[in-house]
Formats: structure tokens, sequence, C-alpha cells
């Protein structure tokens, strides 16, 4: 596999893949106006994905972009310095927002059209 004219391994590309995609969803749902439109660059770089494997950054991509989730548990739930509640709460919400990337057997162009990001990109800021 070739990455700006450099052969790396299976292993380098997927990790790049995971670190970008964590990267995007982090920034894109900053808080910034600015950023939101990197959100919307994750279907473009799922269809990246050489092997199944690499279909795990939807994970990192979700993880990244609900991250905020674990303060406003922490203050809904009033849990002080306790983080269990909003730390569960955050993994179950990526890894739910994740599985239809992760676990889809159709072909990527038909998921990318079917992608639930477009509609969390309506409801979370409109």
């Amino acid at each position: 596999m070739r990455i700006r004219g450099l052969q790396q391994s299976d292993t380098v590309y997927t990790v790049l893949l995971f670190l970008f995609s964590a990267v995007i969803g982090g920034l894109g749902w900053s808080g910034n106006p600015a950023l939101h439109f990197l959100a919307l660059l994750y279907p473009f770089v799922y269809m990246l994905a050489h092997r199944r494997l690499d279909t795990l950054s939807a994970g990192f991509y979700y993880a990244a972009s609900t991250w905020p989730v674990i303060p406003g548990a922490q203050s809904f739930f009033q849990t002080g310095r306790h983080l269990g509640t909003p730390i569960v709460i955050w993994l179950v919400l990526a890894a739910l927002g994740s599985l239809p990337w992760i676990g889809s057997r159709l072909p990527r162009s038909i998921l990318i059209i079917l992608s639930p990001d477009m509609d969390a990109c309506a409801c979370r800021h409109g």
C-alpha cells in the first residue's frame, strides 16, 4: 500500500485511518461552526477502508465526535467526581452510532447514501 510515495504496512495504514477518523470527528463536532464541514468527510474516509478491520474507524469517529456527552451526562445525573455512568453512556452512544458502518454488508456507496451521520448533522445543529 502506498501513502505519499512511501511503502506502508497494513497496520500503519489502519492506524492512520483510525487517527484521521478521530481527528475529523472531534474537530467536526467541536462546536466551532467553521469546522462543521469536517464531519461530512467521514464517509469519504470510510471509503478508504481496505480491510474489515479498517471499518472500525467508525468507532473512533463517533467516540471523538460524541465526547461532550461525558460532561453533559455528569452534570445531568449529578455524578460528582464519579465518571462511571457518563463514560458508559458515551461508549454505548459511540458504539450504537458506529454499528451501521462496522456491521453493514452493503456496498460502501449504498452505505454512504444511507449514512446516519447526515441525519445527525440536521438533528444536532438544526
